[in-house]
């Protein structure tokens, strides 16, 4: 149902002593001016009312709330500049607004905040609460992503001042940079700039996107209770092995080994890399899960053998992986298997059979694949737009290079569910023991 303004007019003038109002996806387009009689209001959901673009200046009256929730009000331009006015607000979640272009100033005045789910920075330095406003709620919890920074030197005493290292509830840590071209010099500055932002060590939660830096921060190792790192668009991380400056293997090594030394790692997240950052985790005996997208790299041969506890395995956007890492089947601890988005991929290996840990494989958008070995371990098989394989499943023999006999219905057996979704022609069957 969508409401109206007159509808909103009325019930508010009717229950004006509310003090939790929850219109969540209600489709209204804007929040009538009204709001601001109902200052009872503790807790205020507005979230996901996509046409929301302004809020009126009447919110800031509801000097008694607590809880406002935007999340995914993606039309959502800016907040009120009188939000200050708001002195108890405690929890401020601004989630996938993806149109808010800043904070309002005077924010950092708010020091009861315990929630802040994204800090936007003003791509104008004329307008917007710059991150220093950070400096003073130490009380906040949870999560905070961090937008808009900036790759410019004069940034780095900005950065400093927001004291992220005294917030030692936080749980998880998202920074993301600008999408703009950046010099040399430029990089050098990212690398200060990471530094300024320093997290208290008991991060969970750490996300890097678009930072230009060649080298990881000093304090990264420190993490010790980091459990789950992504790392997207690192461009120039990934190409630190091309760089003429950083020619020797022995300082290449250094550069990397920040990430080696979180024990405690349990899942990585990581968009673009090269062979260098796979070494790099190879002694992470902790970690469970790890997805990997936009290799630039041909193979990923490491000592998988390290991963003893890898139970999940994603492979995204790999154009070039030919071949699975022989390597991998010393992982083996190994349950859940996704290949997606490998064009030059055409067989997977028989020795793939060795890990008899492997309960899922999920093999998505693979279009030269050719062959599929016999996985008696299975629970789980899910084949989608591989039209090759597919073609060798109808015929009832999976195993298309070989002519031991061995079909599709034989694989089926072993399996609770099977899919197949890449032919018309092919249906989707649920197959129990």
């Amino acid at each position: 149902m969508v409401v109206n303004q007159s509808m909103c007019n009325a019930f508010f003038a009717k229950f004006m002593f509310l003090r939790k109002l929850d219109l969540n996806s209600i489709g209204i387009r804007s929040v009538p001016h009204s709001i601001g009689k109902m200052k009872h209001l503790r807790y205020l959901n507005l979230s996901n009312n996509r046409y929301i673009k302004m809020l009126p200046n009447s919110i800031t009256r509801l000097q008694n709330l607590e809880t406002l929730n935007l999340g995914y009000c993606v039309k959502l331009i800016e907040l009120p500049r009188n939000i200050t006015r708001l002195v108890n607000l405690r929890h401020l979640n601004i989630d996938n607004c993806n149109s808010l272009t800043h904070m309002p100033r005077g924010l950092g005045q708010l020091t009861n905040f315990r929630s802040l789910a994204e800090y936007v920075l003003s791509t104008d330095s004329r307008c917007g609460g710059e991150l220093k406003e950070l400096h003073g709620l130490n009380q906040l919890r949870e999560n905070i992503r961090i937008k808009n920074l900036t790759h410019k030197k004069d940034a780095e005493l900005e950065y400093k001042a927001a004291n992220m290292k005294e917030k030692r509830n936080l749980e998880g840590m998202a920074l993301e940079w600008i999408k703009e071209d950046v010099s040399e010099v430029d990089v050098g500055y990212d690398e200060k700039l990471l530094e300024a932002l320093e997290p208290f060590q008991s991060l969970k939660l750490l996300e890097l996107n678009g930072y230009m830096g060649v080298k990881y921060p000093r304090w990264l190792s420190s993490l010790k209770n980091l459990v789950r790192l992504t790392l997207y668009s690192m461009k120039n991380c990934q190409d630190s092995t091309s760089s003429t400056r950083y020619s020797s293997s022995s300082t290449l090594a250094t550069l990397f080994t920040p990430l080696s030394k979180l024990k405690s790692l349990r899942i990585i997240l990581i968009k673009g890399s090269d062979g260098h950052v796979l070494q790099s985790i190879q002694h992470l005996t902790a970690l469970q899960e790890l997805s990997l997208s936009n290799y630039i790299g041909v193979g990923m041969e490491l000592e998988w053998q390290g991963l003893r506890k890898l139970q999940y395995l994603s492979l995204y956007d790999h154009p070039k992986l030919a071949s699975l890492p022989v390597g991998l089947q010393q992982a083996t601890s190994l349950q859940h298997l996704t290949i997606s988005n490998c064009p030059s991929l055409t067989t997977i290996p028989k020795w793939i059979c060795n890990i008899i840990s492997l309960q899922s494989l999920e093999i998505l958008h693979c279009a030269n694949l050719t062959s599929l070995p016999i996985l008696t371990s299975l629970k789980k098989l899910e084949i989608l737009d591989c039209p090759i394989l597919a073609e060798g499943c109808k015929k009832g023999n999976v195993e298309t290079s070989s002519n031991s006999g061995d079909g599709w219905g034989n694989q089926g057996a072993f399996c609770n569910m099977l899919y197949y979704d890449s032919l018309a022609s092919l249906k989707r069957s649920s197959i129990i023991e």
